[in-house]
């Protein structure tokens, strides 16, 4: 509840603001999308961080962007899981975490290893309870791509 105090010296505020700050907030709503917000997930967070620039702003930005936008595209589309999948007969994922970026995710249930071990091909092997996590070389490489693109996108928007 407000006291009538309390509700005085908001209308005292509110009467006497600087309408300089009007001229602000417009300055910052020219460059800043209106629809950016907080969105729950790492990934979704991180996106939300490269449009929250407006579009047509830079061209530069314009152009990290796209670049990020189909790194993403051609890691979280799963072609390179589904074809490990596919490979190896086994039910892999595409995962995201901030520590390790774009990783693989495969669950254990009923899964019958060949030849009773994980395939060479992938590293940074770790295991949680009914679940393995690992990366490629290949996968490696595409994080390390969108890393570069998204320092790229925050240092133009300097966010």
């Amino acid at each position: 509840m407000i006291d009538s105090a309390s509700a005085a010296n908001l209308e005292l505020v509110v009467n006497n603001r600087d309408h300089r700050f009007d001229v602000i907030l417009e300055q910052i709503k020219t460059v800043v999308n209106y629809d950016t917000s907080y969105i729950k997930g790492s990934l979704n967070m991180r996106t939300q961080k490269c449009y929250a620039v407006r579009p047509n702003i830079n061209e530069f930005l314009d152009i990290a962007r796209r670049v990020y936008t189909e790194i993403v595209d051609d890691i979280s589309g799963s072609r390179l899981v589904n074809k490990l999948g596919e490979k190896y007969g086994l039910p892999l994922r595409t995962s995201f975490s901030t520590t390790r970026g774009f990783f693989i995710q495969m669950k254990l249930d009923g899964v019958v290893l060949p030849e009773g071990s994980l395939p060479t091909e992938f590293i940074k092997v770790t295991k949680q309870k009914n679940s393995y996590g690992f990366t490629t070389a290949d996968l490696m490489k595409m994080n390390g791509r969108c890393d570069e693109a998204l320092r790229e996108i925050f240092h133009m928007s300097y966010v």
